[in-house]
């Protein structure tokens, strides 16, 4: 994922275009509307990870958006909600190439840059919220679907055409959070089946690849035999409009017809259009599919670690659960360190020493166990309900980001392919309740788990929302030492504009020195 965009969530009415970073920082003063933001990750998790019959899951185990009318925009209510991201998918992925295995227009892709945009709404009349329009660019094209309530397709644009004749043939089904699955449909004699793209059915009783069929027949000459057909159009190179245009003026088929007629066409020519669109309809589910895949796995692996976390207790009951991920307010902190395996205990144990001077233990006592920091100086341990509330409340942090990088064994590595997918750690207000050193320690061990990502080769994303000053000048100090790459950091500023309830967004970026251009003057001074 390269970017995200939203439209009309609370005081978001249009964020424009946001690059995610490896270290995103969220500032705002309060209400300004940078939680919405970063809550957005964690809302699509939530959605992505439950069957649910919407495409947004608004109240979940992580954030609570309420429903709808609660998180559109006040201004805007009878708007939709809309969620825009540009990815590039690498189609060296298996489970992408699942998708794309069968077809000879894309089997020779590596990977394709493309963006997908949903939008959300709900009406009086509805209970839950539903998709009503999705549009899909690649390679130069755009494909727009609008939705009845029905969930059916209203109208199908291709490339600002209108096809929505061919719409009658593709079905959406809302199964689980996020993009539906999409079905084409094929005739037979047992009737009107649909079928998943992904899934093995005849290309010949598919409507969109007929109509395809019979465009090539018309331009080559209705005489021409359906072998001579199929050989054309698995000729032709799918890409960008001069990239078809070219394939097709190099098909190797030498019928006098479609020589004359092909060799006349220009990008403007309404037979290349047609022709064109056709085309571009028939890899449409391929790329969907490819897309929908892309964007659940995405949302599943994002993290997130909310801004008020739990309490330490001197004593937890323990279970036989197996917990694989800390979760977003750290109460199952003790038994997911319980559950570490005696080498990853142990490099934890190296790890946190070097970077705070303390190590964490468990113990175990009558079916209860106990959360513990030994301090290196002292070489004393101490319970963490003893240790002040700020401990409680970077343990979670720091394990999590630690875990997530440096752990072999998380559920979502066991593919050998996760690399290939974005790695969300979204984190709200880290420094609470932390002493300004604590503070700077946190920006250094953002850095240093940036830098065992890249050493592993994981495509890390770090979101954070901070008010911390000393976060920020610390991160501007890591690049100036060289030890962070200023094309790695963003800050994020959000101001609100009460007049028009929206925030408004502004990118600041560090320069070599590690100094914030295009800063606000007195952004952290406060008026007495």
């Amino acid at each position: 994922m390269k970017s995200i965009k939203i439209k009309n969530l609370r005081s978001l009415k249009d964020t424009k275009e946001v690059e995610i970073k490896p270290i995103t920082v969220l500032l705002g003063q309060n209400s300004s509307g940078k939680s919405t933001f970063l809550r957005t990750f964690p809302l699509l998790k939530q959605s992505a990870d439950s069957r649910t019959i919407a495409p947004i899951l608004w109240y979940g185990h992580l954030v609570d958006f309420g429903g709808f009318p609660d998180a559109v925009n006040r201004e805007l209510k009878g708007n939709p909600i809309g969620f825009e991201f540009r990815l590039e998918i690498n189609f060296r992925d298996p489970s992408i190439r699942f998708f794309n295995r069968r077809n000879k227009w894309l089997k020779n892709l590596d990977k394709i840059d493309t963006n997908v945009c949903f939008e959300v709404e709900q009406t009086k009349k509805e209970e839950v919220s539903r998709l009503s329009k999705i549009v899909l660019l690649f390679f130069g094209h755009k494909v727009s679907i609008n939705l009845k309530t029905n969930g059916e397709i209203d109208t199908l644009f291709i490339n600002q055409s209108d096809h929505s004749e061919l719409g009658k043939h593709i079905k959406m089904e809302q199964q689980f959070g996020l993009l539906p699955n999409l079905f084409a449909t094929t005739t037979s004699g047992k009737g009107v089946r649909a079928f998943r793209v992904s899934h093995n059915y005849d290309k010949d009783e598919s409507p969109l690849y007929k109509k395809l069929f019979h465009k090539v027949q018309e331009i080559a000459h209705r005489n021409t035999g359906k072998q001579n057909i199929i050989e054309i159009i698995d000729e032709i190179k799918f890409g960008d409009d001069q990239e078809i245009l070219n394939g097709i003026a190099s098909v190797p088929y030498k019928g006098k017809t479609w020589k004359n007629k092909i060799e006349k066409w220009n990008l403007d020519d309404a037979d290349f259009k047609d022709l064109r669109d056709l085309i571009v309809v028939n890899v449409f589910p391929i790329i969907y599919e490819s897309v929908q895949d892309y964007l659940v796995r995405l949302a599943r692996n994002i993290s997130y670690i909310a801004p008020i976390r739990a309490s330490a207790e001197r004593y937890y009951r323990l279970q036989g659960l197996a917990v694989d991920e800390v979760d977003s307010t750290g109460k199952n902190l003790a038994m997911f360190l319980r559950n570490l395996s005696t080498n990853e205990t142990k490099r934890f144990r190296t790890w946190m020493e070097d970077n705070f001077g303390y190590t964490p233990e468990i113990k175990s006592e009558s079916g209860h166990i106990s959360l513990k920091l030994r301090d290196s100086n002292l070489n004393e341990s101490f319970n963490l309900a003893d240790m002040g509330f700020g401990f409680s409340q970077l343990l979670p942090i720091v394990t999590q980001l630690w875990y997530r990088v440096s752990s072999p064994s998380p559920r979502n590595r066991l593919h050998p392919y996760y690399r290939l997918i974005p790695m969300i750690l979204a984190i709200e207000q880290p420094e609470l309740h932390l002493h300004p050193s604590f503070q700077s320690k946190i920006a250094d061990v953002l850095c240093s788990v940036l830098e065992i990502a890249k050493i592993s080769k994981i495509d890390l994303r770090l979101i954070i929302e901070t008010h911390s000053e000393v976060i920020i000048n610390r991160l501007g100090s890591l690049i100036y030492e060289k030890k962070l790459k200023k094309e790695d950091v963003s800050i994020i500023i959000f101001n609100q504009n009460r007049d028009e309830l929206k925030s408004e967004l502004q990118i600041s970026n560090y320069d070599e020195e590690g100094f914030l251009e295009n800063w606000p003057l007195g952004f952290f001074n406060y008026e007495s």
